[in-house]
């Protein structure tokens, strides 16, 4: 924490209760202020709470601020902050002593580091669950669990020792009597919307201690994803979604999350309390398993939980609930250039999950229209307090004579070629298929620098996307050209690198661990750099020289304007350094600025949290510059003598003077970079390998083309249809794919050609699908299986799924049959009256028209992909096997092993000879002499699904939307 400069705090100073002198505000909301301060005579420092003296009469206000202080000194746990007393100021306000703390809360954490390791998180969580233990055995419910209010510590060797905050809104219960009593008025919803329990969102008198392990379900899924399970702009939508809406699956967001886990968090955010874990004790025994898991986070690119429709607004689709959606595990892209795990085994099927069953409730209204109803009657209850939810509201915006009119966003998406037209060319515009990127420098038209998520680091120069292999997995969130030809990058761990154009990449010596944020390089030898607890580092030579800043605050972008660098951080950070000394500017506000830029010959900006945008005097001072919302500025640059900031919910805003403009964008992803140079394009970098330019009056989006999981294709009239994840299907038009309207949010996992001009679409919960050039429409199928794979023969198709399913027939004539002893079977070969499947446990049958037989296979591993040739038949699967099927058994080709790679699909490549694909952007394409090679193929590490041929091209499709084709040459 640190000391608010010019702070002229009428309580600075004061000594309350005769024992405690106010030295410095520390943080400040809407209820009142934090102070530290000290014990007159000695004995330490803590922490003063003081409610703001106009509030003193406020008597409800007063109870609550009582009512914290209360519950905390009556649970009495470590993992709650503990009050030492409370009294009256002078001026009337109230306040409370409370320890100090050093740290920072969770949520701060998460926004910094983004969605946590599972041991980490787990162990957190696990601390929390503690707390509350205690506190609902003494009748006491929090009510207002959420990030903000979980405080992280350093205690001995652990540096995330948990203390709860705020038991402001909790409600107490007389647990001793069997009388209940409530200390806070029913009939209002009271607690942060989204970690709200759909009793509470409904303000329903009868909650009890459930709600708090709903709101932990909530925090595992922040925690686990960086995003909220229920989201929306509007407030009453965002209370239907909670009161209606499925929790979607974690595993949609992070691949290392195990369907164990999964079903912890989603059992924790039931519906009905009675569905939940029953306290928090039975929440931490289920979590236990989990606090080993410390492998960095492997994110996944799906869409943001906002953009999801409430499902009680659809009708007539069937839908795949997250049982089976966790089934099929289809990757919805990769955060990294990775995706999703291969297809897990199936849990359990729920009944009340199963959008299928006719769900009906006691009174005879069916369940989810229940929770329409009841949702429909509090948000007539919310509608009336929705002003005090306010998201983003602000003075309207004058606009400046020498801004634009903005115009709609456009796209023009950019096209990697392959090795002259021959070698494998993107086909889905490239490459949504790409990192969150962090940051983007421009040197000239053609040379640009870009770095991210997990060490990812690419250019573009030449008219092609290139990617730099930087030898680190840490993520890099800075990068600056020192040279035409060399790029410095730096990021976690306290990485720093040097990338060339030609050769490999050099480390130097940093001389910290810390997170390092920003580089800006000022020769082609020398370079300053920022970073976490008041980092700034000066390279010469790439040899690293520590730079005194009298703070520990983080430092997080900095921004050369002539011999001068202005450095702005945490809590309104503002420095300014020439010839290596340091002084701090005011900024005039506490908030974090994360960004600092602007044109050589114009206004200087800093932009940060709650849509702060400051703009330099020409004496030094700092005014607020006034535009519309409360948008986390991310980046400023300069862009055609003016300056372009961008933001975390994908805004831009083009700044003149005091005046602003905002350009449409198309999307509310996190834009974390932005820059240009003389001559050149002003370049946009953000969540989703998202890539784009700003022009003269509109932003253009340059990374296009669908995204999602894509999981088979197949042709119709000569063009691709593509099918994947929430029943989304993919068609071909000359301008790219485009997605077309599907009857079923089921996940599609396969297709197959049925007659001239249909394909038949086969996956979750046996939703099949017709699909003819003028739409598409639901068959009628059994839904007891999955389907994972089909064949035909232009009449009939023969297909395998969960269970040992095997489906068979004409639609609206489809007999199942059941392998026995059979997990799932992935995929099969053939024709529906001579197939091969392959599946779990190395599983591998002959499917023939009067039965099966099974074929001995001595690897004991799932085979998730097979393929049949003139040559032979061969199947892949886990830890990177691949085996040669015979009539008599199978031949290891490639035997598994630990740490292999997930093979997904093999199908006959462009020369003719089987090609694997799988996770990881792995591809083994096998020789002539029977040995699996590496192909000439970099797409970097999505996750890749199958493999296709037509007669003239042979295409590999994935995670992220990704389609790339090559050219036959075997002469076919």
């Amino acid at each position: 924490m640190t000391v608010a400069q010019g702070d002229d705090d009428p309580r600075i100073g004061l000594v309350a209760g005769g024992r405690y002198r106010i030295l410095r505000r520390i943080g400040e909301g809407g209820m009142g202020a934090v102070y530290e301060a000290e014990l007159v005579g000695g004995g330490g420092r803590v922490a003063i709470k003081c409610l703001h003296a106009h509030l003193a009469g406020h008597g409800e206000v007063v109870a609550r601020f009582r009512r914290e202080a209360l519950a905390a000194t009556s649970i009495g746990h470590e993992h709650i902050i503990e009050v030492l007393e409370v009294g009256e100021l002078d001026d009337g306000g109230l306040y409370m002593v409370l320890e100090l703390l050093a740290g920072r809360d969770l949520a701060a954490a998460i926004h910094r580091e983004g969605p946590l390791p599972v041991g980490r998180l787990v162990r957190v969580v696990s601390q929390i669950c503690d707390a509350l233990a205690v506190a609902h055995d003494k009748g006491i419910i929090h009510r207002d669990l959420k990030p903000e209010n979980i405080y992280l510590v350093e205690r001995g060797s652990d540096p995330d020792f948990v203390k709860v905050l705020d038991f402001g809104v909790s409600k107490f219960r007389d647990v001793g009597e069997g009388h209940v009593t409530a200390m806070t008025r029913t009939g209002t919803t009271v607690g942060t919307p989204y970690y709200m329990a759909p009793e509470q969102a409904q303000a329903r008198k009868d909650i009890d201690h459930r709600v708090d392990v709903y709101a932990l379900g909530v925090i595992l899924f922040r925690g686990l994803t960086g995003q909220h399970p229920f989201d929306d702009e509007s407030y009453p939508m965002l209370v239907l979604k909670i009161c209606t809406e499925a929790p979607p699956p974690v595993r949609r967001y992070r691949r290392d999350v195990t369907p164990e886990l999964e079903a912890v968090v989603l059992r924790m955010l039931a519906k009905d309390p009675d569905d939940r874990f029953p306290d928090t004790r039975a929440v931490r025994e289920a979590l236990e398993p989990f606090r080993g898991l410390d492998d960095a986070p492997a994110l996944l690119d799906a869409p943001g939980t906002r953009t999801l429709r409430a499902a009680a607004l659809e009708r007539g689709q069937r839908v795949d609930s997250p049982l089976a959606r966790a089934d099929t595990a289809l990757a919805s892209g990769p955060g990294s250039w990775q995706s999703g795990p291969g297809f897990p085994a199936a849990p359990d099927d729920d009944p009340e999950d199963d959008p299928l069953a006719p769900v009906v409730s006691a009174s005879g209204v069916p369940t989810a229209m229940r929770w329409v109803l009841l949702a429909a009657a509090a948000l007539t209850v919310v509608s009336l307090g929705v002003a005090a939810f306010t998201m983003e509201r602000d003075e309207p915006v004058e606009r400046d004579a020498a801004l634009p009119d903005p115009a709609p966003p456009r796209t023009k998406a950019l096209v990697a070629p392959g090795h002259g037209g021959i070698g494998w060319t993107w086909v889905n515009p490239l490459p949504r298929a790409m990192p969150p990127w962090y940051d983007v420098d421009v040197a000239g038209r053609d040379l640009v620098a870009m770095v991210g998520f997990a060490g990812e680091a690419a250019r573009f120069e030449g008219g092609t996307m290139l990617r730099w292999r930087t030898g680190t997995d840490a993520s890099l969130h800075g990068v600056a050209w020192s040279s035409p030809r060399e790029a410095i990058a730096v990021g976690d761990e306290g990485t720093i690198l040097v990338l060339r154009r030609e050769g490999e990449p050099q480390r130097a010596d940093s001389g910290t661990d810390r997170a390092l944020r920003d580089v800006v390089a000022t020769s082609p030898t020398e370079a300053w750099v920022t970073g976490d607890d008041g980092a700034l580092l000066r390279l010469s030579a790439y040899q690293a020289e520590v730079v005194d800043t009298g703070t520990d605050r983080d430092l997080l972008a900095a921004h050369l304007r002539g011999s001068e660098l202005f450095v702005v951080g945490e809590a309104g950070a503002l420095l300014r350094v020439v010839d290596g000394r340091v002084s701090e500017e005011t900024s005039g506000t506490e908030v974090t600025l994360r960004a600092i830029g602007g044109c050589a010959r114009g206004d200087l900006y800093a932009g940060g949290d709650e849509g702060r945008l400051l703009r330099r005097r020409s004496d030094g001072t700092w005014e607020p510059v006034t535009h519309e919302g409360r948008e986390p500025w991310a980046a400023i640059a300069c862009d055609r003598e003016r300056a372009v900031a961008v933001g975390l919910r994908g805004g831009v805003l083009l700044l003149a003077g005091k005046r602003t403009v905002r350009l449409d964008t198309g999307t509310d992803r996190s834009l974390h970079g932005v820059s240009s140079a003389r001559g050149a394009e002003t370049w946009i970098v953000g969540d989703g390998g998202r890539l784009m330019r700003v022009m003269e009056d509109h932003v253009r989006t340059l990374t296009a083309g669908p995204t999602g999981s894509i999981q088979d294709v197949g042709t119709l009239g000569g063009a691709l249809v593509a099918v994947g994840e929430w029943g989304r299907i993919l068609r071909e038009h000359q301008d790219g794919f485009r997605e077309a309207q599907s009857p079923t949010k089921a996940a599609l996992a396969a297709v197959a050609p049925l007659g001239e001009d249909t394909l038949l679409a086969a996956g979750d919960y046996g939703a099949v699908v017709s699909v003819r050039w003028d739409g598409a429409e639901l068959v009628p199928s059994p839904p007891d299986h999955s389907w994972r794979d089909l064949v035909s023969d232009g009449q009939v198709v023969l297909g395998v799924g969960t269970d040992g399913g095997v489906l068979r027939g004409r639609p609206g004539a489809f007999e199942v049959t059941v392998v026995r002893d059979a997990g799932t079977l992935w995929a099969v070969a053939g024709t529906p009256d001579d197939a091969v499947a392959v599946g779990d446990g190395g599983l591998v049958v002959q499917l023939g028209a009067r039965g099966t037989s099974r074929i001995a296979c001595p690897v004991d591993v799932s085979l998730r992909g097979v393929v049949r040739a003139p040559s032979g038949t061969w199947a892949v699967g886990e830890q990177g096997a691949i085996v040669r099927v015979e009539p008599g058994g199978c031949v290891v080709e490639r035997p598994p092993r630990d740490g292999g790679e997930l093979l997904n699909g093999v199908g006959i490549g462009p020369h003719g000879r089987p090609l694997a694909v799988g996770n990881q952007g792995v591809a083994l394409e096998r020789t002539e002499a029977g040995e699996w090679q590496p192909p000439d193929l970099d797409v970097g590490r999505v996750n890749l699904r199958n493999v296709f041929r037509t007669d003239r091209d042979a295409y590999i499709v994935g995670a992220g939307g990704l389609v790339v084709r090559h050219v036959l040459v075997d002469g076919t």
